[in-house]
């Protein structure tokens, strides 16, 4: 589903400029993955405990985190989509290496700890939203500065 929303990204942005419409719908994608997290929360131990059976009936931790990860990977995916349709591609980088960074750090502290399962969902969630908060503000600054088409004004 990402991959082919993104492609409509590409094209839709490139040809129209459609940056803000790109804008909403990472805000949405956002909303729906907080919206899945809360439900995941609320039933999911029941659920996987009816579903997987009483070994997987407490992970409504890990879900709920699944649930925002997978918002924040397929927003960030939208946005970096965004920056290369501009012809901006170069810098996608920096928002995956803010994430690389992040996760490499973010596991050094949270495995001597024990954090298990739940501790790297966690991580996962925190690498993932500063990679959507770079891309993000990347956006945000180049499609003020940047005419359609990557050339700077």
């Amino acid at each position: 589903m990402a991959a082919g929303l993104r492609q409509i990204v590409l094209v839709r942005v490139s040809e129209h400029g459609a940056v803000g419409a790109v804008l909403k719908l990472s805000y949405g994608v956002i909303g729906m993955g907080l919206t899945g997290a809360a439900l995941a929360w609320a039933i999911g131990n029941s659920v996987l405990g009816w579903i997987f059976g009483p070994d997987f009936s407490s992970l409504r931790e890990v879900l709920s985190a699944l649930m925002v990860t997978s918002a924040f990977v397929i927003s960030s995916g939208l946005l970096n989509s965004t920056l290369i349709a501009r012809g901006m591609g170069k810098l996608t980088v920096i928002s995956q290496t803010v994430g690389l960074v992040m996760s490499a750090g973010l596991l050094f502290v949270v495995i001597p700890l024990g954090g298990g399962i739940v501790g790297a969902a966690l991580v996962s969630v925190a690498t993932y939203a500063g990679v959507y908060l770079v891309a993000l503000l990347l956006v945000k600054r180049t499609t003020a500065l940047v005419p359609l088409g990557g050339s700077p004004a």
